[in-house]
């Protein structure tokens, strides 16, 4: 998403429709989570940027309110298995988050094992699909408790790409995915 105008012309609201606000420190105590997911809304901001653990604190607080919750996977290293950065992304989205950050495999990007990192993010990326391909305008919806309480039933994921299916060379693997916007794109250039 390209903004209207220039960062430095813009209101402090303005420019806070833009940022994540992120509550990622390990040693947050609830109440320190609580605190700086109020300060992400006071902001205006986008998100709250949490951890998979936070979202039953985050969500009532964000639920009626423009400030969507994201949440990452696999957060910091992204070093875990694939089956289990795709368990963890259902499950993230069975909560009801707005949004969800997948962090790649740097060690395999520097060793350039491109390949395999595409096809984790693929995997990792596939049961948000649905959700991510919803278009939204650009100012966000008032959400209610429900949208982040995991009552909301998930759409089917669509069917998996099979082998004999080659992907072009130029068709970049995603590496984030979000359901107000377009899933962005990572290139090794």
């Amino acid at each position: 998403m390209k903004p209207p105008k220039p960062a430095a012309q813009m209101t402090v609201a303005e420019l806070a429709a833009y940022i994540d606000h992120s509550v990622l420190k390990p040693d947050f105590t609830p109440d320190d989570i609580r605190r700086e997911v109020a300060a992400g809304i006071a902001y205006g901001c986008r998100t709250v940027c949490i951890n998979p653990a936070s979202i039953g604190i985050a969500g009532p607080l964000c639920a009626d309110t423009s400030t969507g919750v994201c949440v990452v996977v696999d957060f910091p290293f992204g070093c875990s298995t694939t089956p289990s950065r795709v368990a963890q992304t259902r499950d993230v989205l069975d909560a009801g988050v707005d949004e969800v950050d997948i962090v790649a495999n740097y060690g395999r990007i520097r060793g350039g094992d491109l390949h395999s990192v595409e096809d984790d993010l693929r995997a990792v990326i596939d049961p948000a699909t649905p959700l991510a391909s919803r278009s939204r305008s650009s100012s966000r919806p008032t959400r209610s408790p429900s949208r982040i309480s995991g009552t909301r039933p998930r759409p089917p994921s669509p069917p998996a790409p099979t082998s004999s299916s080659p992907r072009p060379a130029s068709t970049p693997a995603p590496t984030s995915t979000r359901r107000q916007v377009r899933p962005t794109t990572w290139s090794p250039s």
